[in-house]
């Protein structure tokens, strides 16, 4: 009996040091310490630390302009979009919701923040839903946050600032970027589109268009 109760204690004992150690690691997650879109739970919401290294903004001119930080290390086509208010996974979910939307401005240096010119201006009344996505292709959304739009004005609650991993079972993309020859015009008329005639006039290839 002595051995089962004292078995029992054991396995009570390794069950809450199991519990205690998970914790702990909930809360350095959520401290803002290594980089927080990796470390962060799916649909977290950021602590207030996270959030003022990551993301600001400001409003001018019926845009919302936010900086996220370097470090988040966003691909080209990444975007900024306005949605109606939901939950997003999926970049594609997000970009059929999407009312408004945005890519990130050329920057001069790897070192300069993101930044991205959301446009507000005409949207009606009511709680919209912001998201960062990582991609423009069959990519999913890495951040997501509240919108409110009140008498025209926007106001952009980053206290619900929610980070998301990458999902595990991110489908193959099917649709790749085409990678598009600036040279050629798109026609198989064997003109490469740098003819400089008379008028824009192409030349005479010798085919018979009648």
């Amino acid at each position: 009996m002595k051995k089962i109760l004292t078995s029992l204690l054991a396995l009570v004992m390794a069950f809450s040091l199991a519990s205690c150690g998970k914790k702990k690691a909930e809360q350095s997650n959520a401290s803002g310490n290594g980089d927080p879109a990796m470390t962060s739970a799916p649909g977290t919401t950021a602590d207030s630390k996270t959030v003022a290294k990551l993301i600001n903004f400001t409003t001018e001119d019926g845009d919302i302009v936010f900086r996220i930080n370097s470090s988040l290390g966003l691909d080209e086509d990444s975007w900024i979009g306005i949605c109606t208010k939901g939950t997003y996974v999926y970049e594609d979910d997000a970009d059929d919701a999407s009312i408004t939307y945005s890519f990130y401005e050329e920057r001069e240096s790897e070192n300069e923040d993101f930044v991205f010119k959301v446009t507000y201006d005409g949207l009606e009344d009511g709680e919209y839903t912001m998201v960062l996505c990582d991609t423009d292709n069959e990519g999913y959304v890495m951040a997501s946050w509240p919108l409110v739009i009140k008498d025209g004005n926007p106001t952009v609650d980053l206290s619900g600032f929610s980070i998301n991993p990458k999902p595990e079972n991110m489908p193959p993309k099917t649709n790749p970027a085409e990678t598009v020859d600036p040279n050629e015009d798109g026609d198989d008329d064997g003109f490469d589109g740098n003819f400089e005639g008379p008028e824009g006039e192409e030349p005479d290839d010798g085919a018979d268009d009648a």
